[in-house]
């Protein structure tokens, strides 16, 4: 198995409040989830109205230390190293890349992964950009 991870704060519970986002991030937000597997989309946010996403930020409280975080959410990219992709490695095939490899699998960028926890109100977008790196 191949992974890769990111650790962006997470959200205060005790002072979180919806957070208006530009536009123009909310349309970039769709494109990406548009290429994220439906799979993928249905288990992480199911039920969810996507067409009109809602955003949060803490505001800062005692709890949190007035920084509008506590704590950390797991972002990760995995990829599973199956019978088919140990094959092509062992084939030693050239010009073998990672888009090769995953387009077969339920793949997840950390970037997708990091999108979807936005949309959970786990962390602010802001965190998504500092710890991914977009």
């Amino acid at each position: 198995m191949w992974w890769r991870k990111g650790w962006p704060e997470k959200i205060c519970e005790h002072c979180k409040a919806e957070q208006k986002v530009p536009e123009d991030i909310i349309g970039e937000i769709k494109k990406e989830l548009a290429v994220t597997p439906a799979a993928v989309i249905e288990q992480m946010l199911p039920g969810r109205d996507l067409t009109r996403p809602r955003f949060y930020k803490g505001k800062g409280c005692a709890h949190c230390g007035s920084t509008g975080y506590t704590g950390r959410v797991a972002l990760a990219e995995v990829l599973d190293v199956n019978d088919k992709i140990k094959q092509m490695i062992m084939d030693n095939k050239k010009n073998l890349t990672i888009d090769d490899l995953k387009k077969d699998q339920n793949f997840v960028t950390m970037k997708q992964d990091g999108l979807v926890k936005v949309l959970l109100g786990l962390t602010t977008i802001e965190e998504i950009l500092r710890t991914v790196n977009i």
